[in-house]
């Protein structure tokens, strides 16, 4: 069976003439064996004991198939048909097919790597898994840019992240951004950050019964520094909270504001609270050197507190502070007690009268009763002043008055 290829001068063996090969007969080939080198349009199969299409060459279009003999790709391997679907132009220099499951899998004790190159950097891209502390990484550029870590942490710009999602930025300022491209003005079309507090201990599980309650933290969003002890400390925050036991419609809602001074080790100190009524409950002094307005939007009252200084009012020798409530028609004002004004630099408190200053009226008027306001807007100058003549209001001193629109 053997002959001579007299165009490369090596023996060769002529395939056309060996019609059958039994199971066991062997055939032996020393050199290469090329397969329609005439470049007619004949395919090429290989058979195994289960699969007729086992490899498949189609001459047509070069394409490659492993179990199948329409190859969709250069390299088609097939399980089993996925159905009525072809793989995509721009996808298709490797196709894996199968009716359930198409998988494909990296063995490797180290790691596995994809690289993704170009002309210009043949590994400018990777996708990396690495067994060693079981972390996939993703490099964009040369440079490793997200890692997710063994826990599911995921790290930005760090490889060791501190919490479900660390952002971080060398000498530069790391930022999150909501965009919303849209011209429609309402909060369906605005970013949103969502705190979702749950009563029970699975996903996306809402059981009726099991409702937040009083007290309970819905969310909170914490700004953190470093002390000299090189820690990490707790610097403030604002709290979101249930006011009261949720009901079939609502969750009454708390906003809490804290603050750290330099004695608070790392736990900040409340200075405002919003409760579900609306009521803002300051602790500590309130600054207002530019005055203060207070607008009615339902009936209610509260405190108004300002501060004193080289800006503040003086009369009868005596510092006194100014606070603008503006209110609307139809409503009254009336003041609920006498002014109060807080004394610094180890002064004695003291309290004085409300002075108010009423549109249609003299200045200096005592708003003793209720006032009706004469049109919507009104606004009434409300001044706390200290006439004592043994008692001097310093710079820095805090005004107050007490109010309610009736």
């Amino acid at each position: 069976m053997g002959f001579s290829d007299y165009r490369r001068g090596r023996a060769g063996v002529d395939l056309e003439a060996l019609t059958t090969l039994t199971a066991d007969d062997i055939l032996a080939l020393s050199g290469g064996i090329t397969v329609n080198e005439g470049a007619e349009n004949v395919d090429f199969r290989v058979e195994s004991q289960t699969n007729t299409h086992a490899l498949f060459l189609d001459s047509s279009s070069s394409n490659v198939g492993m179990g199948t003999d329409d190859p969709d790709g250069n390299l088609h391997v097939m399980k089993a048909s996925a159905g009525y679907v072809t793989a995509s132009g721009d996808g298709n220099a490797l196709v894996v097919e199968d009716d359930d499951v198409a998988g494909m899998t990296l063995l490797a004790p180290s790691n596995g790597i994809i690289f993704f190159g170009d002309a210009a950097d043949n590994d400018i891209g990777r996708l990396i898994y690495q067994h060693s502390d079981d972390s996939m990484r993703f490099w964009t550029n040369n440079a490793e840019r997200v890692r997710i870590d063994s826990d599911g942490k995921v790290g930005m710009g760090n490889t060791a992240p501190g919490s479900d999602l660390e952002i971080s930025k060398v000498s530069g300022q790391p930022s999150l951004e909501l965009s919303g491209w849209s011209a429609t003005a309402t909060s369906a079309h605005a970013g949103v950050i969502k705190f979702q507090k749950s009563g029970t201990a699975t996903v996306n599980t809402f059981t009726a019964g099991d409702h937040t309650t009083a007290g309970e933290i819905l969310g909170r969003v914490e700004a953190y520094g470093v002390n000299d002890a090189d820690a990490s400390t707790l610097s403030s925050y604002i709290e979101f909270a249930n006011d009261a036991v949720s009901d079939a419609d609502s969750s009454p809602g708390k906003i809490v504001f804290a603050t750290s001074d330099a004695d608070d080790a790392g736990t900040p100190t409340v200075r405002l609270t919003i409760d579900d009524d609306g009521l803002a409950t300051f602790t500590g002094k309130v600054s207002a050197a530019g005055g203060l307005a207070v607008t009615k939007g339902s009936a209610g009252a509260g405190s108004t507190t300002g501060s004193g200084g080289a800006a503040a009012v003086t009369q009868n020798g005596q510092r006194s502070g100014t606070f603008v409530i503006t209110v609307s028609s139809g409503d009254s004002i009336a003041a609920q007690a006498a002014c109060f004004v807080t004394v610094t630099c180890d002064q004695v408190d003291v309290t004085d009268a409300i002075i108010c200053s009423i549109p249609g009226q003299s200045a200096g008027v005592m708003m003793s009763a209720a006032v009706t306001v004469i049109s919507d807007g009104t606004s009434f100058l409300v001044m706390c002043k200290n006439e004592s003549a043994s008692t001097t209001i310093a710079a820095g001193s805090t005004f107050g008055v007490n109010w309610a629109i009736l």
